[in-house]
This record gives structure tokens, sequence and C-alpha cells, in this order.
């Protein structure tokens, strides 16, 4: 019976929010906590639905975070949440690389040659506004933030 590892690390993130989010945006399920989201209207709830509509598979539940739109993620905050994915996969009995690596190798391709490669210097891309990325160097950006209500105090 084939085993699927289940982890989530999810958030929506809105760069133009001005307010950055931490740890305590997402909702953390451990293990089994998972399994509460079958039927619900969630990513790992759809999983479900098709694994279990398959049958034939165990489920190995370990570690989900989400949160819903917030703005960036504070340093910190994602620290601790991959601190805290890492152990629950790294620890899982059933994540020895030898389970995973040959098939990962074998399905994973990093390129596919013409219009849907990722080597964008193979496409010929010559007359476009600049900069592209990762063409050209990444301009420096000076991000500057005017909350609403600072807005509209410096209109009047």
């Amino acid at each position: 019976m084939p085993k699927i590892l289940l982890a989530e690390c999810m958030q929506e993130i809105s760069s133009l929010n001005p307010v950055p989010s931490d740890y305590s945006y997402f909702h953390i399920e451990r293990g089994e906590e998972l399994l509460r989201q079958r039927g619900l209207n969630t990513a790992i709830g759809g999983a479900l639905a098709v694994f279990e509509a398959h049958g034939a598979i165990d489920l190995i539940p370990t570690y989900g975070a989400r949160s819903g739109s917030a703005g960036l993620l504070s340093a910190a905050g994602w620290r601790q949440l991959r601190t805290e994915l890492l152990a629950a996969v790294v620890k899982c009995p059933h994540t020895e690389y030898q389970m995973y690596d040959a098939w990962v190798q074998k399905n994973f391709n990093i390129d596919a040659p013409g219009a849907t490669s990722a080597d964008l210097r193979s496409l010929g891309h010559r007359i476009c506004s600049r900069p592209v990325f990762p063409l050209d160097d990444v301009p420096t950006y000076e991000p500057h933030t005017v909350l609403y209500h600072e807005r509209r105090r410096l209109q009047q």
C-alpha cells in the first residue's frame, strides 16, 4: 500500500500590506489533527477527499501551518515555522531518503527545453522592458509605506 506524508505550510501573502505577519498568525495542526480538515474546503481537505476516494493509501499526517491574508512573514516567524515543519517531517519514520530519492530523480525534470524552459537566456527574448529577472541584476528598491490615514492627512 503506498504511503503519502501529509504536510502543509501556506499563507496568502499581500506584499502591499505594510503590517508584517508572524508565527502567531498561523493555525498549527500536528499529526492526527491534520485529519480534522476532512470535508473542509482547504487544500488538505481536498487532498484527503482524493486520497480516500482512491482507497488503498496509507496517510501519514505530520504538520500543518496555514494563515489567511497578511503582510510578509517576519524572519523570526519563518524560522519557527520552518523548524517545526522540518522537525515533524524528519522525525517521521516514513521519511528516509531511500523511500523517495529514486522517485524524485525519475519524476522531477528541472528544465524542459522550449517555450516553457526556465532557462530564460535560451528563449531569445531580446527586445523587452528591462530589468528582466534573472537575466539582469536586480535593481535596488527602497520600499516606502504610506498608511491610509497618513495619506489622507498628507492630502489635506
